[in-house]
């Protein structure tokens, strides 16, 4: 089974200061869409990258970044509360695998033959050129995240003030 590419994260100084002002049901969720953000320029690139190699259907508009997997993909998932994880895929395609990893000679059930699929890799190039770019953008991205999260959060609180001064 291939390993999964990943990234190990240590905040530190002022954004990790500024992030634990946040309250801590408000900090996990502007990493993750700062991650999300971020990686929208890999997809980008895997669209390309698939545009290129061959006739794909639908599956080139299919590429998303997600912080959810679907139930099928969740087996086997490793849970860790402290640990924030962002998928970059393919929604359900019946050949998507087919396009990144190819296959060896097929055969049907009579023992017809049906042909083999080179390996044309989409995925993996656009991850790997656009990893560098995108750590070193994170931590700009985490900082716009939270000031638009700081935003939200004081104008709710604003909110509740002056409907507490209402009633009051």
């Amino acid at each position: 089974m291939a390993t999964r590419p990943s990234f190990d994260l240590n905040l530190s100084g002022n954004l990790k200061e500024n992030l634990q002002q946040l309250p801590e049901r408000m900090q996990k969720p502007v990493i993750r869409r700062a991650m999300i953000r971020l990686a929208q320029p890999m997809v980008s690139a895997a669209q390309a990258n698939i545009g290129d190699s061959v006739k794909t259907g639908r599956t080139q508009s299919r590429i998303i970044v997600s912080a959810t997997l679907s139930r099928r993909q969740r087996r086997g998932a490793v849970k860790d509360k402290n640990v924030i994880t962002v998928y970059m895929g393919v929604q359900p395609s019946r050949k998507a695998h087919l396009i990144e990893f190819g296959s060896g000679p097929r055969y049907h059930k009579t023992g017809k033959y049906v042909g083999q699929m080179p390996a044309s890799p989409y995925l993996r190039p656009a991850f790997d050129g656009g990893a560098q770019p995108y750590l070193q953008g994170l931590g700009r991205v985490i900082g716009e995240e939270m000031e638009k999260t700081a935003a939200r959060w004081s104008r709710k609180q604003m909110r509740q003030l002056n409907t507490r001064a209402s009633k009051g």
